[in-house]
């Protein structure tokens, strides 16, 4: 069996389809699209009547040669660029996996909560209007809907942007970076009004420390093992198995084996 979670990093693209019979035709279909990881990805509303897509969700080429469209955003799989929500997408799941994982999945899956709440909101409104418009002016109706699956997914594209910026900022070089506490000082106050404020304020930069996983590797190492001492309280069983799992080891060999004990 090939099994694989629903979440997963080398996923070029995700979608939910919705299949609505009480709509008018070119609305029936609604897809909820995003490139990428989908544990990490917002999705953006296409109708399925819809005549164009987000140049940034395009590709000039296409996976198949009838899906190219002439004015998708510059770069592939290959060469980068800010343009493609593709590469936006991949870069907030990045600053995900590895060692900030804790720090920066939460935040990815509140950000995604807020801006797909906003965007069911306006699907429902969109869906009230263009259903009403279909009945007098089908072809305006279908304008609409286009127009609005266009500007939509463009505006997601520079939103999840600016998001990547953030979360590389508050998470560059290891350090966890919150904004500065301190009080910026009034340049035209008199000098004995500057004390306790600055002329520019820097944020605070926190280190993060080493993981538990960390640790036990560390203090595993043979020619460690003996040589640190190992905090009281800690469970060096368990990190070791942490360890021994993060290796692809068995990680309880040892006890089946009557190696390791408790007394």
């Amino acid at each position: 069996v090939n099994e694989r979670t629903v979440g997963v990093q080398q996923t070029a693209w995700t979608f939910l389809a919705q299949s609505r019979a009480n709509m008018p035709d070119p609305m029936k279909a609604l897809l909820w699209f995003a490139p990428d990881d989908s544990s990490t990805a917002v999705r953006t509303p296409l109708y399925g009547g819809a005549t164009a897509i987000p140049p940034s969700f395009g590709d000039r080429v296409g996976q198949e040669p009838g899906a190219a469209v002439s004015y998708g955003a510059p770069g592939d799989a290959f060469n980068m660029s800010f343009e493609s929500a593709f590469w936006v997408y991949n870069m907030v799941a990045n600053i995900a996996y590895g060692e900030r994982y804790k720090d920066v999945f939460p935040l990815i899956q509140s950000k995604i909560a807020e801006i797909q709440n906003q965007l069911f909101e306006a699907v429902e409104k969109v869906d009230k209007e263009a259903s009403e418009l279909y009945k007098t002016d089908p072809a305006k109706a279908i304008a609409n809907i286009t127009q609005f699956g266009v500007q939509t997914g463009e505006k997601l594209t520079k939103d999840w942007l600016k998001f990547w910026m953030f979360l590389f900022a508050t998470t560059r070089d290891g350090f966890t970076i919150t904004p500065s506490t301190g009080k910026l000082c009034d340049p035209n106050a008199p000098v004995d009004q500057l004390k306790g404020c600055f002329s520019r304020l820097d944020p605070t930069a926190t280190t993060s420390g080493y993981t538990s996983y960390w640790y036990a590797r560390m203090i595993s190492l043979p020619a460690n093992k003996y040589k640190y001492h190992v905090p009281a309280g800690v469970d060096l069983d368990t990190l070791e198995r942490q360890v021994a799992i993060m290796e692809g080891k068995d990680a309880y060999a040892l006890y089946r084996n009557g190696v390791r004990r408790r007394s």
